[in-house]
């Protein structure tokens, strides 16, 4: 049985399956009570707008950290183990343009850089949530599958401890996003201390141990100081 929060609309709850079960939901969208499977659902549109306003960071922490999951279900309170949480993003992001590379939403055109977004994604899945885009006609199928492999006693599934996940402070965040990574942008920081001087002092990247040349060249382009693209 799959449980379904019920402020998803009806017709999400349709496409799922036959044996799908409406309930209030606390944290997450679907809930397999069996594999412990918690999805929560985001359109392509809310991905990028919880992100503007916030919720994103609250709704991962949240997600991250829970262990047990209460549910009402036949008018009894049962405690949900959580193993596997998942943000699935349902619908399409691409890069719009060559040089600014925009976001595109289900086709509508956002504010936000694509690599930005891409960025984003990481240090999520770095709090130990699995991050999926699915196509808006592959939701069921998607589901599915992932109840089916959840049930696999081979598969593995990597949690951090309770209460490790921290949103990256703004300077450590700002240098991630531009070098492609938290580890490199610690690395940085910690050799010239703020974002100003480690841009200021660029040149000497390439010396720093687990850093590398590609670091400075995707800053690069990134600041628009190259009109060429690079694989990141």
């Amino acid at each position: 049985m799959l449980l379904i929060d019920n402020r998803e609309p009806e017709h999400i709850q349709a496409l799922l399956a036959d044996d799908v079960q409406v309930v209030k939901l606390t944290t997450g969208d679907i809930l397999d009570p069996e594999s412990g499977l918690l999805i929560e659902r985001k359109t392509a549109r809310d991905f990028i707008g919880s992100i503007d306003d916030g919720r994103l960071d609250t709704q991962c922490s949240r997600l991250s950290t829970i262990e047990n999951l209460k549910v009402r279900l036949a008018g009894v309170s049962i405690n949900v183990p959580i193993k596997i949480p998942i943000l699935l993003i349902h619908g399409t992001l691409w890069p719009q343009g060559k040089n600014v590379l925009k976001v595109k939403a289900n086709g509508e055109l956002t504010k936000w850089n694509y690599w930005a977004v891409m960025m984003k994604i990481v240090s999520i899945q770095q709090s130990g949530i699995i991050v999926l885009i699915v196509p808006q006609q592959h939701l069921a199928e998607c589901v599915d599958k992932l109840r089916k492999w959840a049930k696999k006693k081979s598969h593995r599934v990597v949690r951090k401890p309770k209460g490790i996940w921290t949103k990256p402070d703004p300077k450590t965040e700002f240098m991630a996003l531009l070098v492609g990574g938290l580890k490199k942008a610690k690395i940085i920081l910690k050799e010239y201390g703020t974002p100003g001087m480690a841009l200021a002092y660029m040149h000497e990247w390439s010396s720093l141990k687990g850093v590398g040349p590609m670091a400075m060249q995707r800053t690069r382009v990134l600041l628009g100081d190259v009109p060429s693209m690079v694989p990141f």
